[in-house]
């Protein structure tokens, strides 16, 4: 007998998804390497717990579950287009017609270079099934400030790219009253664990830790491969938080690297 419920059971086999190759088109901001090491701590108690690893010198080294590494930890701002594993996006299917793809830097650009800074702070430890099982760390802007600047990141994308672009955001890239809240995915479940799936939930909500706070900077255009996020991207531009900046339009169309 399966230790997943019919829902869950379903999530499980989509899990596999995760490791193969899923193109699209996302703005996140990557976590700063200073908080790296307090991310790995949780990957670590999580892996000391359902730890069923030949080599116990290299705990991420788990058989139940695949940890993100630390270079891939980012959140998410907004998703144009979804995963897909049939290549990389394809401009014709991106913009609409008349339009331009330099818009894009344009709307982006226009729309980082108003707001500063977006501090963070991840207090909780989740399980999400929507495409799989994902190890989750919630939380929200860390102050009104903070909240003020990203709500107008958001707003002013979701008034923005639909003139010029074909996008296919999640719900929650469209809901105001979610705009303050960030999550940071750490690892997905790989193998079934040997116990009932309501017990692992449990256990993985009794898991205690300090919030985790960190400063975004910058968002990030992300072409990328995997849902993951996993390097090399297909392409990729960076964008600094209250900073205008210049870029000729070949050259964004080349990083960027539409099909």
């Amino acid at each position: 007998m399966s230790n997943l419920d019919p829902v869950i059971g379903k999530a499980f086999v989509n899990i596999i998804k995760y490791m193969e190759k899923r193109w699209g088109l996302t703005l996140v901001s990557f976590v700063p390497s200073t908080t790296h090491d307090n991310i790995i701590q949780l990957q670590k108690e999580i892996s000391h717990r359902w730890n069923k690893c030949s080599d116990t010198s290299n705990t991420l080294r788990n058989f139940y579950f695949e940890f993100y590494h630390p270079s891939h930890f980012h959140s998410t701002h907004l998703t144009l287009t979804r995963s897909d594993p049939c290549g990389p996006v394809k401009a014709f299917d991106f913009i609409k017609p008349n339009q331009r793809l330099f818009e894009l830097f344009t709307i982006i650009s226009e729309a980082t270079s108003q707001i500063q800074k977006i501090e963070v702070k991840l207090d909780k430890l989740v399980l999400s099934s929507r495409d799989g099982i994902g190890l989750i760390l919630l939380g929200q802007c860390s102050n009104e400030d903070s909240t003020r600047q990203r709500a107008l990141l958001l707003k002013e994308l979701n008034s923005a790219l639909p003139r010029c672009f074909n996008l296919s955001m999640r719900d929650l890239d469209k809901e105001r009253s979610q705009f303050h809240e960030v999550h940071t995915c750490i690892g997905f479940q790989k193998h079934q664990l040997p116990q009932e799936y309501d017990d692992f939930v449990k256990k993985i909500n009794s898991i205690k830790f300090d919030p985790i706070s960190f400063t975004l900077e910058e968002v990030t255009l992300v072409h990328h491969k995997f849902r993951t996020l996993v390097f090399p991207q297909e392409g990729l531009f960076t964008f600094p938080l209250g900073k205008e900046i210049n870029i000729d339009e070949s050259e964004f169309i080349q990083k960027i690297n539409l099909a």
